[in-house]
């Protein structure tokens, strides 16, 4: 019997965890002292694939908290000190508080997006099969993207984030927009509303999109006839995914737990 607590620190953290101290060098030494053996392989791999789950749950931990910062600074902060006679209409403002707010949104859908890539990436180790443990085994999804959902066998299955839907696509498209052109407005804004004097609304505006893709015309990418209000529809958005993210992975256990018993 193998027990767990006996394998050395270096097999469960090196190359994952910055507690441990074993660079890249010393670790293929150590590799290359230890005799070939599939138990020492198979707990390789299984710990390159908690580091997976670890990473996913790490990611969605960080976008409950962001998420929860964004509207804390959306309901909380003052981005201008309007004078009783501007406190009229609808007015917008730019301020290091209107940054911040809108780094947390930008970040809450870049974190959506890798999300994608690690459900790609556990559904891909849940289908492998034939692994040769006597050798030390790379992660089928290591350099996976969401794109390479189509070598799963449960690519399209209904319900889940491997439908590539309008959800998905405005979530892909805003993180690319955020990722290849830095951000995701051009100018980071927030709208307030006021009647009789008195604040009765405030939200964030986003580019017009269609099916999940924003409207653009030649050089223009930023469209705003739609009044796209994202802080009324962000809560939406999260819960879809994440409903559709727990039928993801009641598939992917099946996959496994049908692999075993194959």
């Amino acid at each position: 019997m193998i027990y767990h607590d006996r394998i050395p620190d270096w097999v469960h953290m090196a190359g994952i965890e910055p507690e441990s101290r074993v660079t890249k060098q010393r670790f293929e030494q150590l590799l290359a002292r230890s005799q070939p053996d599939a138990v020492l392989h198979k707990f390789l791999y299984l710990q390159d694939v908690q580091g997976l789950l670890t990473n996913l749950q790490r990611t969605s931990a960080q976008i409950s908290q962001v998420v929860g910062e964004f509207y804390g600074i959306l309901n909380d902060s003052v981005f201008y000190i309007y004078s009783p006679n501007e406190r009229v209409g609808f007015r917008s403002s730019v301020s290091a508080a209107t940054a911040l707010l809108h780094a947390h949104l930008e970040t809450t859908f870049v974190r959506l997006r890798s999300m994608l890539d690690y459900a790609v990436k556990l559904a891909l180790e849940a289908e492998c099969t034939g692994a040769d443990f006597s050798k030390i085994v790379k992660l089928r999804g290591a350099s996976k993207q969401y794109i390479d959902k189509k070598e799963l066998r449960i690519n399209g299955k209904e319900g889940t984030l491997f439908v590539k839907d309008e959800l998905i696509w405005m979530i892909s498209s805003i993180r690319d927009r955020i990722v290849h052109d830095g951000h995701l407005d051009i100018s980071a804004r927030v709208y307030e509303n006021f009647k009789r004097a008195r604040l009765v609304e405030r939200f964030v505006l986003i580019p017009d999109m269609t099916d999940g893709r924003f409207d653009t015309f030649k050089n223009r990418t930023n469209f705003y006839g739609r009044d796209l209000k994202i802080n009324y529809d962000l809560p939406k958005i999260l819960d879809e995914f994440y409903r559709r993210l727990l039928r993801t992975i009641g598939f992917i256990h099946d996959a496994y737990a049908a692999k075993r018993l194959s």
